[in-house]
């Protein structure tokens, strides 16, 4: 769509861009383990820009900080006040927020809460505002939805409360009905391409999450199979790519996994047998 590159992103790279693009803390981390080393976080925490791809962000870590700064952030994206904090994830607030101030610099979750205090309005002052995966926002992002598409004639949010993969860093899915006017609300009851095997799979897994909500399968049958080893394996996916292609006859096959680092053995085992595979969707690497 003839839309500028500029207009599309993150919450967190508008908000980035909004501020006069500070520097960002989590891309100095060595300062912050040389100065603080009983709060030491490991590179798990580290970003290099708020403009890169996200996709294998995950919670964790090794050293003695990064379970406190992941609570933290939670504490914050929930809007949670400091007084209601455990005693030991207030105590490594106090030092984080401190070298902040001493620093200058603003933190991931920093962004967001510095554009809903000082920023009126989206960048470029936008009259329509789209929100993809709205399901993974946080209490606090959902703020700055809110208050940046207040100056917009048309406000639009997207999302599956049953999808929601971010609940570890303070998502969540209640927050994405609070957007907007429910009166306005619309659900997508019929899907358009998955066939009734795999929605019945699907919805068996799904469970409770799914209670009380329409959702029917397109008009084919479709097809699942259960594997008898892990993705892991890489030899025996190797054998079933093989296999597929065989029996489709120059056909093309799609694998997908929660996190690319998931597929790096298939990765290497499809190099090592010679079979060619592309990301489509991946822009650069």
């Amino acid at each position: 769509m003839p839309i500028p590159a500029d207009r599309v992103g993150t919450l967190h790279s508008f908000a980035y861009r909004a501020l006069g693009s500070p520097t960002v803390a989590e891309s100095k981390l060595k300062e912050w383990n040389e100065a603080h080393p009983r709060f030491r976080l490991s590179s798990s925490k580290a970003v290099r820009s708020p403009e890169d791809d996200s996709e294998d962000e995950h919670a964790g870590g090794d050293e003695p900080g990064d379970e406190l700064y992941d609570a933290a952030g939670i504490y914050r994206h929930e809007r949670r006040a400091p007084l209601a904090w455990r005693p030991s994830v207030a105590e490594f607030h106090k030092a984080w927020s401190g070298w902040l101030e001493e620093t200058g610099y603003l933190d991931f979750t920093g962004l967001i809460e510095t554009a809903l205090e000082q920023v009126p309005d989206a960048p470029g002052r936008p009259l329509a505002m789209f929100v993809d995966e709205a399901q993974d926002m946080s209490r606090l992002e959902v703020d700055l939805i809110m208050k940046w598409g207040g100056g917009c004639s048309t406000l639009v949010a997207v999302g599956d409360g049953a999808q929601a993969l971010y609940t570890w860093r303070g998502a969540d899915p209640d927050a994405f009905g609070d957007v907007g006017d429910p009166s306005h609300r619309k659900v997508l009851g019929q899907s358009w391409r998955v066939p009734i095997a795999p929605h019945a799979a699907a919805v068996r897994w799904a469970g409770k999450l799914l209670d009380g909500v329409e959702y029917r399968p397109v008009d084919r049958c479709g097809r699942v199979d259960r594997l008898d080893f892990p993705l892991r394996y890489a030899d025996g996916m190797a054998e079933l790519v093989e296999q597929h292609l065989a029996d489709a006859d120059g056909g093309t096959l799609m694998i997908q996994a929660l996190c690319s680092y998931m597929l790096r053995p298939l990765v290497k085992a499809l190099r090592d047998a010679a079979i060619p595979f592309h990301n489509p969707l991946r822009r650069a690497r």
